[in-house]
């Protein structure tokens, strides 16, 4: 495993699934590198720089990816597979709760330079100008 993944948990996650059909696993673990995949290609690069919004595009992308838009019941699958594996991280301590933001937001990084913040949010910018145009929203409304 590169090292850049050990920071997802991934093997840990799986072992933690017990309880769950051969099948499933095979499922959970893919659906989970599926998103950590994605996720690298936004500059993401640990569960704890996940939030919210980020997952709500994931699914987005899932129900519309124009290389083939995958079945209500697989993005379904897609869900419950990161809902399971951020409560294993929860449970882990890798992740804490945070009432009234959930679990999923990240911390603000500190200390950043004004510059270093436009560039930031210039790069969210853009991709989310991206995701926009390949899900078909007209870039006025």
């Amino acid at each position: 495993m590169p090292p850049e993944m050990a920071a997802w948990h991934v093997e840990g996650f799986v072992a933690s699934l017990t309880s769950s059909a051969a099948n499933t696993v095979a499922a959970y673990r893919s659906d989970l590198l599926a998103f950590v995949d994605w996720a690298a290609t936004r500059d993401v690069a640990a569960p704890d720089h996940v939030d919210r919004l980020l997952l709500r595009r994931y699914v987005a992308f899932l129900g519309a990816n124009p290389d083939g838009a995958m079945a209500r019941r697989s993005v379904a699958r897609h869900v419950s597979s990161l809902r399971r594996y951020f409560r294993y991280l929860r449970r882990e301590g890798v992740l804490e709760m945070r009432h009234g933001k959930g679990a999923y937001v990240a911390e603000q990084t500190p200390g950043l330079a004004p510059a270093e913040q436009e560039q930031a949010l210039r790069r969210s910018a853009r991709q989310l100008a991206l995701e926009a145009s390949q899900l078909r929203i007209p870039a006025q409304r």
